[in-house]
């Protein structure tokens, strides 16, 4: 998996000495603005931020290279009373001493003063997840980058309660493993139950995946273990813990072809009886920078679940090029599977899609595709961003450019994930990072869009133009209120870009 972003050649790149310090609920404030027309006419500012945002710690410790810690990422949750958590790791220039930074927010928008997570250490570049549940609780994973114990490389986790803060005891998310399911953060199904019960995907190493639960005492316990390993298996689970479990057999009448299992399942009763209801020509994998299963489920309904699979063209083809098959499985009593080719044939996938469902079955899908004759590389390819939509009881809608006006905000980048947030209802907000319009990365920006089943999208915008800025991270509430956080150096920028000398970098947050 590539965990380092292209970003040209940050070598060369001169760095500044003056050290930068962190200001909690800032925002900008005090900064010596300069009358700078091109930087003005994007309504970013000097600083490459939409007004409203507020700087809240350092990710760097210092100012350093390019290489120190830049792109460590971010995670966000902002609870149905408006109280928002933001947390983020900082780089020691040692995997075995990083640790994690946090701040949060009033339901007012009053931003806490950053303050350390020492029981937060040892964090890999692959980043780390924070969960929230409807209470305000909150759950925050990470991978452990190791110290040669026994565990290294497995997931831990720390609890966060509303109004007492974060507990000092580290839970184990490995399942007592030395290999668990890693990857990226968004992609885990790491989920904090209504009744505060944790439960994930966790697996040894080409085993069968198993449901991992750890209750309100720190009990641990694994159940619906599954008949495939983790990477042919799905969990989804609304927030009662009940929902589905969906794998991907070898298929006993078709040699080298999978058949997709459906299965009602609950972490505490366990799995109804299993129902084929899809069989694929193979399996693909993603791209050799982005580890991800070739599985992925959501479900916030009582009666749908949505699925992707990446399998391949045919029996006989390559996985140089993708089949990605979408299904809004519906199960009120009988099942249903409303089935749809997504990508275009002849393209693949850069990275995984995103899904997304409200509590009445409507889902939403958005990816990223690629075409061209270099699989897996930057150049030589074309990208597309694309979405559909599948109302709750009918089909997928057709295929459709996600953001018409590309053309005036950025190019598309091959990596970097789309990230989204739906709340019950059906309102999401989602955002991304593009390149700049001559395809460079140091000028990169993030853009953002909010969504409803009955509007569609809204307008794309540009909400940071910074240096080396992280993929988002977006939350959105009951009410509809969004938050959006990400890191990127802090640098005034020059002619209406970002300015390419490297210093310290700093975790951001918008609420909106």
């Amino acid at each position: 998996m590539k965990l380092i972003k292209k970003w040209g050649r940050p070598a060369v790149m001169a760095c500044m000495l003056a050290t930068l310090s962190a200001c909690g609920g800032g925002g900008g404030s005090g900064k010596d603005d300069r009358a700078d027309p091109k930087n003005a006419a994007d309504g970013l500012g000097d600083y490459g931020e939409v007004p409203g945002t507020v700087k809240l710690g350092r990710v760097t410790q210092s100012s350093g290279s390019a290489g120190g810690g830049i792109y460590n990422g971010v995670t966000s949750a902002l609870d149905d009373a408006g109280r928002a958590l933001v947390a983020w790791r900082v780089d020691t220039g040692s995997f075995t001493t990083s640790q994690a930074a946090w701040a949060e927010s009033s339901s007012t928008g009053a931003w806490s003063t950053t303050q350390s997570l020492p029981q937060a250490s040892n964090i890999s570049l692959y980043g780390m997840a924070l969960r929230m549940n409807a209470n305000g609780d909150a759950v925050l994973g990470w991978v452990d980058a190791g110290n040669n114990t026994t565990l290294s490389y497995g997931r831990r986790a720390i609890r966060y309660t509303a109004g007492a803060g974060w507990s000092t005891t580290i839970l184990d998310l490995s399942g007592g493993t030395q290999y668990s399911t890693t990857g990226h953060p968004i992609d885990w199904d790491l989920q904090l139950l209504s009744d505060g019960r944790l439960i994930t995907k966790v697996a040894a190493s080409g085993g069968p995946a198993s449901v991992l639960e750890i209750d309100t005492g720190g009990n641990p316990s694994t159940a619906l273990t599954a008949t495939t390993e983790a990477n042919r298996t799905a969990f989804a689970f609304r927030p009662d813990g009940n929902g589905y479990r969906y794998m991907l057999e070898d298929s006993s009448s078709t040699p080298g072809a999978v058949e997709l299992v459906f299965q009602r399942a609950s972490v505490q009763l366990g799995p109804l009886g299993p129902l084929p209801i899809a069989t694929y020509a193979g399996l693909c994998s993603y791209p050799s920078w982005y580890s991800a299963p070739s599985i992925t489920a959501a479900t916030a309904s009582s009666e749908r679940s949505v699925v992707a699979v990446l399998s391949r063209e045919t029996s006989t083809s390559s996985c140089d090029t993708h089949n990605l098959q979408l299904l809004a499985v519906s199960d009120p009593s009988s099942i249903r599977a409303d089935t749809q080719r997504a990508n275009a044939f002849g393209s693949w996938l850069p990275v995984p899609p995103t899904l997304a469902m409200d509590q009445a079955g409507n889902t939403l899908a958005v990816w990223k595709e690629a075409t061209g004759t270099q699989y897996g590389v930057q150049t030589g390819n074309t990208y597309r961003l694309m979405w559909a939509q599948a109302l709750a009881g009918q089909a997928w809608s057709t295929p459709q450019t996600l953001i018409p006006n590309l053309a005036s905000l950025g190019t598309i980048p091959n990596d970097g994930r789309i990230v989204v947030s739906m709340n019950r209802s059906g309102q999401a907000v989602a955002a991304l990072v593009l390149n700049d319009l001559t395809g460079s990365s140091i000028n990169a920006s993030i853009v953002l869009s909010r969504f409803d089943f009955t509007t569609g999208w809204s307008d794309w915008k540009r909400v940071a133009n910074k240096l080396m800025v992280s993929d988002p991270s977006v939350s959105i509430n009951a009410s509809g209120a969004a938050l959006l956080a990400y890191t990127a150096i802090d640098g005034r920028r020059i002619d209406g870009k970002a300015p390419s000398v490297v210093s310290t970098s700093f975790a951001y947050a918008w609420r909106f």
